[in-house]
Formats: C-alpha cells, structure tokens, sequence
C-alpha cells in the first residue's frame, strides 16, 4: 500500500495527523513545572 493511498483514505475520512505543540527552546523548564503545581492558587485565588 503506498503512502499516497493512506494519506488519501485519512484525508477521506476527515482524519489529521496530530503533533504536540512545539515548546521554545530558551523556555525555562522550571517556571513551567512551578506554573503547573501552582495553576489552581492562580486561577483560583481564594482557594
């Protein structure tokens, strides 16, 4: 089966190849980790 036949049959039935987002690479991995365990006192102050 050649590639040009799967990608015709997703394209058929609506499918999409699906990536993560792509991250910056001078992003500051700690800070992220921090947001993270810290997202519901930002979103959610009185909390």
């Amino acid at each position: 089966v050649s590639d040009d036949y799967v990608w015709d049959l997703f394209k058929r039935h609506k499918w999409t190849k699906k990536v993560p987002r792509q991250s910056h690479p001078k992003a500051d991995k700690e800070a992220q980790e921090a947001y993270k365990k810290n997202f519901r006192n930002y979103w959610y102050p009185n909390h």
